[in-house]
């Protein structure tokens, strides 16, 4: 169940929202502005009605909200759902930290 003040500990896919769910991504992203989050069919039904009205199919700009929680992210406000995806070293906030700390497997060169 998402609601204020959570903190996300494993990456997820917005489910259902019964209020907008806002979230603070400043812990992986460092902005500060909160991002609205929306059910995943929300998503995909937008970005198919973005898609229709296009006329540069090859526009890659990014006009619709992301259903995608990140590990390390905190729920500002609204109430949901969510599926979970990655936990532990395969989450967005692991192979941040693993970037940062310089963590990296030996290879054979």
């Amino acid at each position: 169940m998402l609601t204020a003040g959570l903190n996300i500990s494993a990456d997820a896919l917005v489910l259902t929202a019964a209020d907008t769910i806002m979230m603070s991504e400043a812990s992986i992203t460092g902005e500060n502005d909160s991002i609205k989050k929306l059910p995943f069919e929300d998503c995909v039904k937008m970005e198919m009605q973005e898609r229709s009205h296009k006329d540069d199919p090859g526009d890659q700009k990014h006009t619709v909200n992301s259903p995608c929680l990140l590990s390390g992210t905190q729920v500002e406000s609204g109430v949901g759902t969510a599926l979970i995806l990655c936990v532990g070293v395969n989450s967005l906030e692991r192979q941040v930290m693993d970037l940062v700390t310089g963590d990296d497997e030996e290879t054979p060169l």
